[in-house]
């Protein structure tokens, strides 16, 4: 009997000790981004994401390349062209968060899914 609880015992600090202990990205749906997205410091700035894979900002609407609404992913980037040397990327790390950064400027504005 005592053989067989050292065995065990054995057994089962093997198992912890090979038991994978990383942790995975969090992922989300590509489509998870649709909605309204306000900027944390003025809510009467904000862009508007469609199903159909638009993005609205102001009077502009522009199409999302490669717009997969089912694809699991860790990050999404958007970079939007607005004048011929003027872009604005969009940073979203998951579904509620958004960082934007502009050319010209190191400013970020951070924007939050409502």
């Amino acid at each position: 009997m005592k053989k067989l609880i050292i065995l065990l015992l054995i057994i089962y600090a093997l198992f912890i000790g090979c038991s994978n202990n990383t942790t995975k990205p969090k992922t989300f749906k590509v489509g998870d981004l649709v909605g309204r997205w306000e900027n944390n410091a003025n809510n009467s700035d904000y862009f508007l994401i469609t199903s159909e894979g638009y993005m609205k900002i102001g009077s502009n609407q522009i199409k999302i390349n490669n717009w997969y609404q089912w694809e699991e992913v860790t990050e999404v980037k958007l970079t939007a062209q607005m004048t011929n040397d003027h872009f604005i990327t969009f940073y979203f790390d998951s579904v509620s968060s958004c960082t934007l950064s502009s050319t010209g400027t190191s400013e970020k504005i951070y924007f939050t899914k409502k």
